[in-house]
């Protein structure tokens, strides 16, 4: 998978280069941690990259660990999990601030983890030493746990998987689960409950 250059000021410089659609972002005054994220979004339309800043520190964790749920790779996952940024930067005039950034940017980050496992299912990642080779017993059975439920979820199918993840691991709503996948509030509750279902009949008792 190719490398995605820092999104730092002079990257931001250089995407910003070929000029913006102009609206009307707020006065963001001396800092922007006040704003809500459509104001945010509002500001990085006109290529502010200060309000960007802001936009990926407060997301940055949790864009982490659903690119790490759902590629099962911590690694590859940083790399995602940037270039979903990135593509949000690329996308920021094309955002409707009416109050669903959040949904937006999990719709990129699913979409660039299901670009990545493309790639990975054409160029297989080499055999590394398993984890457990460096830890002790008490971390090695927590690894293992996490083995086996991971494993569990992948034999999900994605309309399950999807949900489940989102709900669990990133702590999505339902209705924000609903914007996500594009499904109403009740059909997302629905696959959550069947998802759970399948889920506890495949991960053994004892796990």
């Amino acid at each position: 998978m190719r490398r995605i250059p820092s999104l730092g000021a002079p990257r931001l410089q250089l995407l910003s280069a070929g000029g913006a659609r102009q609206v009307a972002a707020p006065e963001l005054g001396n800092s922007t941690t006040a704003l809500s994220d459509d104001a945010l979004m509002l500001a990085v339309a006109a290529a502010d990259q200060a309000a960007f800043t802001e936009l990926v520190g407060r997301y940055q964790p949790v864009v982490r660990r659903l690119c790490a749920v759902l590629l099962q790779d911590e690694t590859l996952a940083r790399d995602v999990a940037q270039e979903a940024f990135l593509k949000l930067w690329l996308a920021r005039t094309r955002y409707q601030p009416i109050g669903k950034f959040r949904a937006y940017l999990f719709a990129i980050v699913r979409n660039a983890c299901a670009s990545a496992r493309h790639e990975q299912r054409k160029h297989p990642p080499a055999e590394t030493v398993p984890e457990s080779a460096f830890v002790g017993a008490d971390v090695e059975l927590v690894i293992e746990r996490q083995r086996i439920v991971r494993g569990a979820l992948s034999k999900l199918e994605e309309k399950f998987r999807v949900p489940l993840l989102l709900r669990y691991f990133v702590g999505l709503s339902h209705d924000e689960i609903a914007e996500v996948i594009g499904r109403t509030t009740s059909a997302t509750r629905s696959r959550v409950f069947y998802g759970l279902k399948e889920l506890a009949a495949i991960i053994p008792e004892e796990v």
